[in-house]
């Protein structure tokens, strides 16, 4: 029997809650159960994980079986769950590679068994790092474009600034404060 198991990952905690996981793990699983050969021996979900990110709790343990020869398939719903950069995607892939691990990605319909499997997610790799690379590029154009137009951007403000909701418009959303001298100042007895 060939032993696969399943990879699941989502970015943020928010889409923890929804039902991407639920939707990854159901079709790796239906994958997994269309091979009459396949037993499936497992499941690996990181949560709340970065794709950019090379380690990942639940990752590092699959590499760790694959590693040790106890996995022969690693079946993800996309291949950009598994990684969001052409580095760390192109040393995964090398590493299952060489220890003759199967990548199967569900919805690009390739296996790393064939050639043009091979070739196909080289290329699927290079677009999930192009699409990562292109989401920051619009998130920062937008946020300097909210702040171009006296919009406060985001996040906390800098020290020695409060954020006020109250201004009129046509006026910045910030303030400059005095930072407290108390802290800082000598005492005298």
């Amino acid at each position: 029997m060939t032993r696969a198991v399943a990879y699941c990952r989502v970015s943020t905690n928010e889409q923890v809650l929804g039902t991407s996981l639920d939707t990854q793990r159901e079709r790796c699983a239906r994958r997994i159960e269309m091979e009459p050969e396949w037993e499936p021996v497992g499941e690996f979900v990181d949560e709340g994980e970065s794709g950019a990110k090379a380690n990942r709790p639940e990752l590092d343990r699959l590499v760790a079986l694959c590693q040790a020869g106890a996995v022969d398939v690693v079946v993800v719903a996309k291949l950009d769950r598994l990684g969001r950069s052409m580095r760390h995607l192109s040393d995964l892939i090398g590493r299952l590679d060489d220890w003759k691990v199967q990548l199967v990605s569900v919805a690009e319909s390739f296996d790393s068994g064939t050639p043009s499997g091979r070739l196909q997610r080289s290329m699927l790799g290079s677009f999930a790092e192009f699409e990562r690379e292109q989401i920051i590029e619009r998130t920062s154009a937008g946020l300097r474009a909210t702040a171009r137009a006296g919009n406060w951007p985001g996040g906390p403000p800098p020290y020695g600034y409060r954020l006020d909701r109250t201004t009129a418009p046509n006026t910045p959303p910030w303030s400059w404060t005095t930072p407290r001298r108390r802290c800082c100042a000598r005492r005298s007895r």
